[in-house]
Order: C-alpha cells, then sequence, then structure tokens
C-alpha cells in the first residue's frame, strides 16, 4: 500500500520483522537508494504464523498492521503504533476476534485520521471491512461493512487503501462477474460515506493484485495481468477515479506479480516480486518528473522467497517491506529504507574467502541510487591487511548491473586476516555509508622441511643409478681383465 508527501507510509531508521520486526538494512538488501538501521522485534509468536504486514507514517508516528494466524483456522487483525519513529512501541491492538478468519489488512494514514481496511468471514462470505482512528490510533471507530453484494466463498482479495486530503480510496480484486477484475471504491470525506463500487480493469485476462497511490485528483493503479505470464500493468486517472487511462505494461521479464505503487511530487516508484532468475525476489523501478521509467533494480539477493513487497515514500525518501519465506521453518517481515540524496550500496560479495599467495578473488558490488542511473555511480574497493591501512583497488569496472575488482595477492603480501570494503558515489558528490567484509583469509602453502620433495627424491635416485652403473661397469671390467690373466 502507499502513501505520499506527508502521509508516508514506512519510516527511515526503522525496520520491520514479522515474527515481527523492525530493521535497518546496511547489507545484503537493495533497491535505487540508502543506509539503514538495526532491527527492532515488534512481535513475535513461535506458534503463530504472522503475514501481510502493512506500514504507514506521518510525521514520527509510524503504525502498522498484519493479520496473525493464532490458531490453525482462525487469523486476526493487529495494530500497532510507535509515536517516536520507531524507538519505541505502544501494546498490540486486536481489531478483530480470535474465533474466524481475517486477513488482507492495509493500512493509510493522513495527519490525525488512520484508515485499516481487510477481508473479514463473519458472514457465509468474505466481506471487506473498514476502520478509521480520528486522533492518530489513540482510539478507534466501530467497524463498517464496505462491499455487500458477494456470493461466491473467497471472493475478494488484494485489497488495498490510500488517503490523501479527506480522499479514501480503495482497491481490490473482485470474481463477482465470474472474471477476477479490479474495482475501486471512495470516500471523500474521511470514510463518513462511501461511493458504490466502480470496475476499473476491462479484460479477458485475469487482473490479480491491484494496489492504489493518490495525490489530490491524481490516482495511480498498477496490477498484475495474467496473459501468457504475470506482468505488472499500471493505469491512471486524473479525476479523482472518475475515468481511466489505457493500461500500460511495464514489465516483460519472468512472474512478475504483487506490485506496490507511491508517488512524491512529480515522481512515481514501484516495487514487485519477480522470478526471472529461479526463486522470487524484490525489484523496484521509478519515473521521475516527465522522464521515462527507469531499468529494473534488484533490491534482494536470496535463495528463498522474498514476497508481498509493500512501498511508501516520504520526502523521496523510499521504504520497503516485504516477507521472506523459510518454507517449513516459517517466514518473516523485512523492511529497508532509502534515504534521498544518497547511492544505496545493497551487497559486497567476494568469489572466495580463503586464498594461498600468490592468488587472487574477484569483488562484486551492488547498489543503486534515487536519482541517478546505477551505471553514473563511481564504485571504491579497498582493503586492508593486517597490520597496513586501507588501499584502493584500481580498475573496477561496471557490468552485468554491478561493479567488479579484482584483489591481487603475490609472494611479497603478508599473511593473516584482510578486510574488503566498498562505497559508492553519485554524480552529487553524495556517497553511501561503506560496506565492509572481513575474514579473507590469505596465507602459505605449507611444507615439510624434514620430508624431501618429489623432486629431489628422483634426483637422488637418479644419481645413485648412475653411480652404481659406474661401479658395476668397472667390476665387469676387472673381471674380464683377471680372466685374461
Amino acid at each position: 500500500m502507499v502513501q505520499m508527501q506527508i502521509n508516508s507510509k514506512i519510516k527511515a531508521s526503522v525496520a520491520l520483522i514479522l515474527t515481527i520486526t523492525f530493521f535497518i538494512i546496511s547489507s545484503n538488501v537493495s533497491a535505487q537508494q540508502v543506509n539503514w538501521t538495526q532491527k527492532i522485534s515488534l512481535e513475535s509468536h513461535s506458534e503463530w504464523k504472522a503475514q501481510s504486514p502493512d506500514i504507514a507514517v506521518d510525521g514520527e508516528n509510524i503504525y502498522a498492521v498484519w493479520n496473525c494466524f493464532v490458531t490453525e483456522y482462525a487469523s486476526v487483525i493487529s495494530f500497532k503504533r510507535s509515536t517516536d519513529a520507531g524507538k519505541t512501541w505502544d501494546e498490540t491492538v486486536r481489531f478483530t476476534s480470535e474465533d474466524g478468519i481475517a486477513d488482507f489488512s492495509k493500512i493509510a494514514v493522513n495527519k490525525n485520521y488512520v484508515h485499516v481496511v481487510w477481508r473479514d468471514f463473519k458472514g457465509e462470505y468474505p466481506e471487506i471491512y473498514y476502520k478509521r482512528s480520528e486522533d492518530s490510533g489513540k482510539t478507534w471507530d466501530e467497524e463498517i461493512q464496505l462491499t455487500h453484494n458477494n456470493t461466491i466463498s473467497f471472493n475478494l482479495y488484494d485489497i488495498k487503501v490510500e488517503a490523501c486530503e479527506s480522499a479514501v480510496y480503495v482497491v481490490w480484486k473482485d470474481y463477482r462477474n465470474e472474471s477476477s477484475e479490479v474495482y475501486f471504491k471512495k470516500s471523500m470525506n474521511n470514510g463518513e460515506a462511501w461511493s458504490f463500487d466502480k470496475r476499473v480493469s476491462h479484460d479477458y485476462t485475469p487482473s490479480y493484485h491491484p494496489a492504489i497511490a493518490v495525490d489530490r485528483n491524481y490516482i495511480w493503479i498498477v496490477w498484475d495481468d495474467w496473459g501468457n505470464q504475470a506482468e505488472i500493468c499500471f493505469s491512471m486517472s486524473e479525476d479523482f477515479g472518475e475515468s481511466w487511462s489505457k493500461k500500460q505494461y511495464l514489465t516483460e521479464q519472468g512472474q512478475s506479480k504483487e506490485a506496490d505503487i507511491a508517488v512524491s511530487e512529480n515522481d512515481t516508484f514501484i516495487v514487485w516480486q519477480d522470478d526471472r532468475d529461479g526463486n522470487y525476489e524484490i525489484y523496484f523501478k521509478q519515473k521521475i518528473g516527465g522522464e521515462g521509467w527507469s531499468e529494473d533494480q534488484q533490491l534482494t539477493y536470496t535463495y528463498n522467497e522474498q514476497m508481498n513487497p509493500s512501498l511508501a515514500v516520504q520526502a523521496n525518501n523510499i521504504y520497503v517491506a516485504w516477507k521472506s519465506d523459510h518454507g517449513s521453518l516459517g517466514s518473516d517481515i523485512h523492511y529497508i529504507c532509502a534515504i534521498s540524496k544518497t547511492p544505496i550500496l545493497t551487497l559486497l560479495n567476494v568469489s572466495k574467502t580463503s586464498l594461498i599467495k600468490p592468488d587472487s578473488i574477484r569483488i562484486y558490488v551492488y547498489g543503486f541510487d534515487n536519482k541517478y542511473n546505477t551505471s553514473d555511480l563511481a564504485c571504491t574497493i579497498q582493503y586492508k591487511s593486517p597490520f597496513g591501512d586501507w588501499r584502493t583497488i584500481n580498475g573496477t569496472i561496471f557490468k552485468n548491473d554491478r561493479w567488479e575488482g579484482l584483489f591481487e595477492i603475490t609472494n611479497e603480501s603478508g599473511v593473516g586476516e584482510y578486510s574488503i570494503r566498498a562505497v559508492l558515489i553519485n554524480p552529487s558528490g553524495n556517497q553511501s555509508e561503506w560496506f565492509q567484509l572481513d575474514n579473507i583469509t590469505v596465507s602459505i602453502k605449507e611444507t615439510n622441511d624434514e620430508t624431501p620433495g618429489f623432486e629431489l627424491i628422483s634426483i637422488i635416485l637418479i644419481i645413485s643409478i648412475l653411480i652404481f652403473k659406474k661401479r658395476l661397469y668397472s667390476y665387469v671390467k676387472r673381471r674380464k681383465n683377471d680372466e685374461k690373466r
């Protein structure tokens, strides 16, 4: 879900994991962007399975919602807030009871108004419910039901909510016409009254996972369009959702799904999950002002499934939360933040961590910047020997969407533990934080002075054979002479 300008959804220097945790990334994740804090646990229950987190931000206030399966067949909507930029958090509030299934919770904020929507199986079929706070999450009004005409089990999915000034917008995927399409609903008075449902997509192919961003009368929606494979589509309205532009495809590689979108002034940002390299990873792209869309930027580099990304933007600072699925081991919710004006170094990797001199290792650096193309960034890679100072590795090159350097160890290099670090610098001179790897071990080939080598043994053997042959020849010659006498 999305927020913009003052009402953004995620706050910098805070991070979220759900088992639930909040954390700052300065290591293995990317976007086109920044630097991160340490994680803070919001809630953890080993016997519960938490999922579908969403975050909203207004000033120093941070709001988080998620649903948590307290039993195999019961899920509750949970809410938590921080009023000091994530340093401390209030007690968790449960919006629903533990005797039913409530899921797909989403949150939006505009000043002191906090809006939450979710899917609930209170009746025979699922419906969308809405709850609001008029005092920044201190107290909450009674919930209200937003949809009333669903007659198919599991008819509603992928609910999103957005708020801008007094307007509140909701989008979702709906099967009411026996086809999966994107629907839209709005309130122009902070949730007091709501419009009729409006259909946005009109395709012969299924439309899934809509997401929405708004700025005054402008509304942007992205969703999955399932033709031959899942791709991300984009459409916008300039009249509060009364009419919509023709859809535009934004991806063309792999299965691209579950996009989220945010806007800030004239800039548009999108994240999604993508399996172009085998497993699902989180990707990012942006449209700055009147320019076209940027190249795709990979934010995560893992071997498990990274899914369900959520995105927010405030003053061009970018915040992303997503689920990391560990299969039978459960799942976590992670969060990263991209601060404007500074590049983000997301991954530093080496081809080996132990070597015997002379040898060399390849160094790979990944990252991005909110404003500049990745190829416009400069990368500095340095190393430090066990007893030396930092030295720059020359010859760093950019190719295959990453920087590469070669660290050569000669016979004159010292042995012991080396360190390698890297930094990114954009054309404005702003740089990322240094990313450092330690414990690169350099050693020499072990030899045993007491045991002769193969070459020495061979030489000794040859000499022995020659001596033996010479002595044998002398012996034979001497016998012949004796026989002549």
